[in-house]
């Protein structure tokens, strides 16, 4: 997304985004229940107690992820015990903080041993140990194989397998047959790049996708012509479906979501809930210095189906090369024609003058030309959308 002045729309585009809506209904619920008990806490003198727990429950939650349970039930687990042994060390509140420091020092030293023994990285625990409860979710396990030509072979997400055919080799080529086990579970009715017209499911049943000028599908239609399922996006692209559930993947930017919460865009894996992709782009700074980003921060009106860029902006940028070159090159095939019909006038000209001409209509040339070679290339029809 981008920034400007307006703290207030500022705010409100951040709030299309559905991790920012997360982590405000996560921070209120947390800031609630924290200034309630807060005020308990300080009451009774015990604030370096309700410190030491957060570190008390990590050994918990290492615990539980080397027994391989849930990291919360450890966190509930560990500061259970952590209470239980402060207790049983006695009351006086002389030596209430070398108590609570004895617990925390074994706790975090069992924390460690377990995270030692867990053969992986214990993210989860990682993250109950820094105070991220509220960051941690199960998510969606998914793996990709690819062929020779980079194209996506295969997709599996949790259990289920996926297998695809494509009418071509490119990158950018569209999938035309879905499969499952061998058997197709989906043939698409395609045409150019990103343009997928028609959805058919094995029983014969036929979709007709009406899509938004830059290939995004807005509904399924039926082969009787009625609306059957309706999509609606964030700027960004995360998406909300309607009315009948339907097999159909192909969403954002006539490109698949995965169903792990990323869109399949060609070379890269897409993500609508930060407005980037994934992985840095792989034909390096052609599209911009952020090697991560997404139509130059402007989904409304470009989109990037092949993940190397948006197509608009090499030829924006070369339409723009090609303009300054252009009329740079005519003022000098002018000024050396000038050199010839008038070579009196020429040779008058004292190397000062010379070299001011000179310079003078080469920077006009590229600054000019640049101009008029950019504003062509915008121009509706001339570059790719």
């Amino acid at each position: 997304m981008t920034f400007s002045p307006n703290l207030l729309a500022d705010l409100l585009q951040m709030w299309h985004y559905e991790f920012v809506q997360h982590a405000f209904e996560a921070g209120t619920i947390i800031a609630v229940i924290a200034g309630i008990t807060g005020y308990f806490v300080v009451l009774r003198r015990s604030a370096f107690t309700a410190h030491a727990f957060s570190e008390i429950g990590f050994a918990g939650a290492a615990g539980a992820v080397l027994l391989g349970l849930p990291p919360i039930a450890g966190l509930l687990m560990g500061s259970t015990l952590g209470g239980l042994a402060i207790a049983a060390l006695g009351r006086r509140a002389a030596n209430r903080d070398t108590q609570i420091g004895i617990v925390l020092a074994f706790a975090l030293g069992l924390g460690l041993l377990f995270i030692s023994l867990y053969n992986g990285y214990a993210s989860e625990a990682y993250s109950i140990l820094f105070g991220e409860i509220t960051g941690i979710s199960g998510g969606a396990t998914a793996s990709y194989t690819y062929d020779p030509f980079g194209q996506q072979a295969t997709a599996t997400v949790g259990s289920t397998t996926t297998s695809y055919l494509y009418d071509g080799i490119n990158s950018d080529d569209n999938v035309v047959q879905e499969q499952s086990g061998g058997s197709p579970t989906a043939n698409l009715l395609t045409g150019a790049p990103g343009q997928i017209f028609q959805f058919t499911t094995p029983s014969g049943t036929n979709s007709s996708l009406l899509t938004s000028r830059l290939g995004t599908t807005m509904a399924l239609a039926s082969s009787a012509g009625a609306i059957t399922t309706s999509y609606s996006y964030t700027p960004s692209g995360a998406v909300t479906a309607s009315g009948a559930s339907s097999p159909n993947t192909f969403e954002y930017d006539a490109t698949q979501n995965t169903g792990t919460g990323l869109y399949a865009m060609g070379e890269r894996s897409y993500n609508p809930s930060t407005g980037t992709f994934m992985s840095q782009d792989p034909t390096g700074f052609n599209s911009g210095t952020d090697l991560y980003q997404f139509t130059n921060d402007d989904p409304i009106d470009f989109n990037d189906p092949t993940g190397c860029g948006s197509d608009r902006d090499f030829c924006v940028s070369t339409g723009t090369l090609l303009g300054a070159l252009a009329l740079t090159g005519l003022f000098l095939v002018g000024f050396l024609a000038f050199s010839f019909i008038a070579p009196v006038a020429f040779a008058a000209l004292a190397l000062g003058d010379f070299l001011g001409i000179l310079g003078l209509g080469i920077g006009t040339g590229l600054g000019l030309g640049g101009f008029l070679g950019n504003w062509v290339a915008n121009s509706p029809g001339t570059c790719p959308e």
